[in-house]
């Protein structure tokens, strides 16, 4: 299997909850499967962002592992879609 990793996504406070990181996100899961350059996509997320949570969730991903520390003073959830 191999893994293709979403370092980060940020999208300007002011055009948040309009769609716009659901659409960022589904375009690079499109690519990769178009591309079939990797079997699964993998993201670490704050704990604390519930936001974030929710759509990656919405868009397949599921969480597999928590990486104690990876943020300062919080831990991250490890999270992964199957792309094929």
């Amino acid at each position: 299997q191999t893994t293709a990793y979403i370092a980060s996504i940020a999208v300007k406070t002011s055009h948040r909850r309009q769609g716009i990181g659901k659409q960022l996100i589904s375009a690079t899961i499109n690519k990769f499967q178009q591309r079939g350059v990797a079997t699964q996509l993998n993201l670490h997320v704050r704990q604390s962002n519930s936001s974030a949570i929710k759509l990656y969730q919405s868009l397949g991903f599921t969480i597999i592992s928590i990486e104690p520390n990876y943020y300062p003073k919080e831990d991250a959830f490890v999270m992964r879609k199957s792309l094929t």
